[in-house]
């Protein structure tokens, strides 16, 4: 059983079960960090210590949350003509209002044409005029060798500011002729994302990663010999951690409980070490195999007992001071899942620091137990507590990608 800092398990703590409570704990460091809104055209350099964040320990209300910082926005498609960059993709209206937002690529403003999309409303019934989200954007200024190089999307307020959201889109068009993209049936094993949309967040996820590592690190991927993406699926992370990053590297390795993603690996992406795993540990590596170990909304979909048996694994196969770098879900995800409010996960949440009654059949067709795959939120304190024992805390971040936050551990 996993077990919190003092070494009592979750439920035999009455404090634990106070809203409020959190253990004290030496190995607990955090770094809470922000995107740097002035940053390089890179656009993910994480600098600075904020004092404040919309914690995952009081609870708030929907209504209580500012509503900014949950700002949904996404890229479906991108093309280049000789008029300019075009790009499709919908953008909730701040405050309601469709003129009050713009899209911008490398600083550049686009003209911008709102549309009405019926799926934007039915995803989010409650944010006023989402019926209105979809868009039309263009920069008839970038066109030809103009867009060419890493383009960084960002969304900002009428006024020019920057809206108070850490999430970027970074696309290359030279990505296109080097990420081999799975068919439809295969990605829709990771959700239905198009084509160009599975090498646009496989860039942005690489390079956040690599700056949440670099912010607690002092160095990114690029000084690491030894790498593994947990829940690698289709390799849609990995394949640009080993371009951009995998040239030092002796290991570049992915495991997954998908075979059928991991045969497609091997067969189309060389240079990577790909296996197979069990559905609940151990894998076939050795004790202190790597430097680094990260996974994408893994830990967001796996029960109670499933997790904690796999941070155990995790923390075998790391090397000592080596870091582990995931995702979960938290309260700040709830306006962007349930936006009209799930009291049964705040109170989970409250009560035991985990929910994991939500089934998820995503997976169903490749995995034996059909009652494994769920979506799963937990609390900060849970995390802390639970999950971080033999890990330093070192870095906790609401909404790194999306709805999703990021933890970064360093092993013991």
């Amino acid at each position: 059983m996993m077990r919190h800092a003092f070494g009592r398990p979750w439920s035999s703590c009455s404090a634990c079960k106070a809203a409020n409570h959190v253990h004290s704990s030496p190995r607990y460091r955090p770094t809470i960090h922000r995107w740097n809104l002035d940053a390089d055209r890179q656009g993910i350099q994480m600098t600075g210590l904020i004092n404040s964040r919309i914690s995952n320990e009081v609870l708030h209300n929907h209504a209580s949350l500012n509503p900014q910082m949950f700002y949904g926005w996404n890229i479906n498609h991108i093309s280049r003509t000789s008029a300019g960059l075009k790009v499709l993709g919908w953008a909730l209206p701040l405050d309601g209002l469709v003129d009050n937002t713009f899209l911008y690529c490398n600083g550049v403003r686009a003209e911008m044409q709102f549309e009405t999309d019926t799926v934007v409303e039915e995803m989010f019934p409650t944010w006023p005029n989402a019926g209105a989200a979809s868009f039309r954007a263009s920069w008839p200024q970038l066109s030809g060798t103009r867009a060419e190089g890493l383009l960084v999307f960002d969304i900002r307020a009428a006024d020019g500011g920057m809206l108070p959201i850490k999430h970027r889109m970074m696309f290359d068009f030279s990505d296109e002729g080097l990420i081999v993209v799975p068919d439809a049936d295969l990605i829709s094993h990771i959700g239905a994302t198009p084509p160009q949309m599975f090498i646009q967040t496989g860039r942005t996820l690489a390079m956040q990663f690599d700056a949440a590592l670099r912010a607690v690190h002092g160095k990114g991927f690029e000084s690491q010999t030894a790498v593994l993406e947990w829940g690698c699926g289709p390799a849609r992370v990995l394949q640009h951690i080993k371009h951009l990053y995998g040239d030092a590297m002796s290991t570049i390795a992915g495991i997954d409980v998908d075979s059928v993603a991991i045969d497609w690996c091997k067969s189309r992406v060389p240079g990577v070490e790909f296996k197979t795993c069990e559905l609940n540990p151990p894998v076939d590596y050795p004790d202190a195999s790597f430097d680094v170990i990260y996974a994408y909304s893994v830990l967001t979909h796996l029960r109670k007992r499933d997790a904690e048996r796999w941070i155990e694994e995790i923390h075998r196969i790391l090397r000592p001071g080596g870091h582990f770098i995931f995702t979960t879900l938290g309260v700040s995800s709830l306006p962007w899942l349930h936006p009209s409010g799930e009291s049964s996960i705040e109170t989970a949440l409250r009560m035991n620091g985990i929910y994991d009654g939500a089934k998820n059949t995503d997976i169903d067709s490749v995995i034996s137990d059909q009652d494994y795959y769920r979506n799963t939120w937990v609390s900060d304190r849970y995390v802390q507590s639970i999950w971080g024992e033999g890990f330093d805390i070192m870095l906790s971040e609401v909404c790194f990608h999306h709805y999703q936050d990021v933890w970064v551990f360093r092993k013991r």
